[in-house]
């Protein structure tokens, strides 16, 4: 027995996880190709049940190529749209022609990435588990997903949003919208929710649907016209809630928050970097799947998330972490960086925060820190300071963490480089670094 389950259920289990992962095309059968892959194949569950961001999703359906109205029409050839509803296997027919015009997927990693992907979107709105969903509403809520300008998704916003045709927009029209774009949100965002305060996708929508007509309607008549609507959408204001709720850095991200979720207040740094080490591959880099497995076990040995709300608070926080050091977006990031920037997040006494600066500060291992080390280091370190700590960046005058990190570095140098070699030794260095802490 596994955890206490029948062998009849956990061959439910299992077989529903094998389906999710094999069938590729989406129609409840597997072909012997699909088998055969599967089963000669690592177990993959870490791709179907990974954090899932609103980036992710964008690349891995390729919506970030369209604009709404035309991912919308490519959805509409596939849909038998007589009843206006869309089951689970035209679904995924319609996004294998969508990411196929863009020339397919590089890997089977990124396939079952899709796969997985895909299947969660559709869930979100077969919601009564029948296995069909409303066409016009999986297009609004995917619409978050594409690309254009804000003219273009201002006039495929109000398409979607007036459901009668009537060109205006009534309130009930637009909450019906803003939930389906929520829904969407919840699920890429597991953050989304806890910076909304808690309320569902339902109540968010009628709470920012209001507030859109207290804005927009300027004749007070209860409808929106295409031209009130556009002023909404072009100028931001409530329109921020729809498009960029999920982008921006919540109000209680702090320095000391982020420790305290990630546990990281608990662990020296040489501790907290030996458990992220084991998760990185041979070549020192960590992908997002591995680096939320090490986040993982560090959380669990410290006695875990206090409650649900902490939970997706650190699963934002981990993100926005990994994102921070993805800079080329290809989903993986250099271990030493990564670990250079997390240390100031991590406790430990004095000295064993100085003797892991020192090694982490000089990358080559030659026993002293040159300029570019210390510049590159400190660029790690304001970058996680800036996304943990906003007011940061705000007190150095806007300045990005590289432009900071070298001006810091340069100033480090004419006062603490005493022989003027152009490198720090690890006395120089501790001073440096003493006083600083002081």
């Amino acid at each position: 027995r596994v955890h206490g389950m029948s062998p009849e259920s956990l061959a439910i289990t299992t077989a529903e996880s094998v389906f999710e992962q094999a069938d590729l095309n989406g129609d409840g059968l597997l072909s012997v190709e699909e088998f055969a892959r599967w089963y000669t194949s690592e177990p993959s569950s870490e791709t179907a049940n990974s954090n899932l961001s609103l980036e992710e999703a964008r690349e891995v359906t390729r919506l970030n190529k369209y604009t709404p109205k035309q991912a919308f029409e490519m959805l509409a050839l596939e849909a038998d749209l007589t009843d206006g509803y869309l089951d689970k296997q035209t679904f995924f027919k319609a996004f294998k022609g969508i990411v196929q015009a863009q020339g397919g997927l590089k890997s089977r990693s990124e396939q079952e990435r899709l796969v997985s992907v895909l299947h969660r979107l559709f869930d979100v709105f077969d919601q009564d588990g029948n296995g069909v969903v409303d066409f016009e509403e999986i297009a609004s809520g995917l619409s978050v997903l594409c690309n254009g300008d804000t003219e273009t998704k201002a006039q495929a916003a109000f398409d979607l949003y007036d459901y009668d045709g009537d060109g205006y927009i009534s309130l009930s029209e637009m909450e019906r919208y803003l939930k389906s774009v929520f829904l969407i949100m919840y699920e890429a965002h597991p953050g989304t929710r806890a910076r909304a305060g808690g309320v569902s996708a339902e109540e968010l929508a009628e709470i920012t649907a209001e507030q859109v007509f207290v804005e927009a309607d300027l004749n007070g008549d209860g409808k929106l016209s295409l031209e009130e609507f556009t002023k909404w959408y072009s100028k931001g204001s409530s329109a921020s809630t729809v498009d960029g709720i999920a982008e921006q850095v919540p109000s209680w991200i702090s320095l000391d928050e982020v420790r305290r979720l990630t546990k990281l207040e608990n662990y020296p740094p040489q501790e907290a970097f030996d458990l992220l080490a084991k998760a990185a591959n041979e070549e020192n880099y960590l992908n997002k799947a591995s680096f939320f497995r090490a986040f993982n076990d560090i959380v669990e040995e410290c006695g875990g998330c206090d409650n649900d709300d902490d939970q997706d608070r650190l699963v934002l926080v981990l993100n926005k972490l990994f994102d921070l050091f993805d800079t080329d977006k290809n989903g993986v990031v250099d271990f030493q960086e990564m670990a250079s920037g997390l240390s100031v997040l991590c406790g430990g006494t004095r000295d064993d925060k100085l003797a892991n600066a020192f090694s982490l500060y000089d990358y080559d291992g030659d026993g002293f820190i040159t300029l570019d080390e210390m510049t590159h280091y400190l660029s790690c370190v304001f970058k996680v300071m800036f996304q943990t700590q906003p007011s940061t960046k705000e007190k150095m005058g806007g300045v990005s963490a590289e432009a900071l990190a070298y001006a810091t570095a340069q100033q480090v140098f004419l006062d603490f480089d005493i022989n003027q070699d152009g490198k720090l030794s690890f006395e120089e260095f501790k001073e440096w670094y003493t006083q600083e802490n002081n």
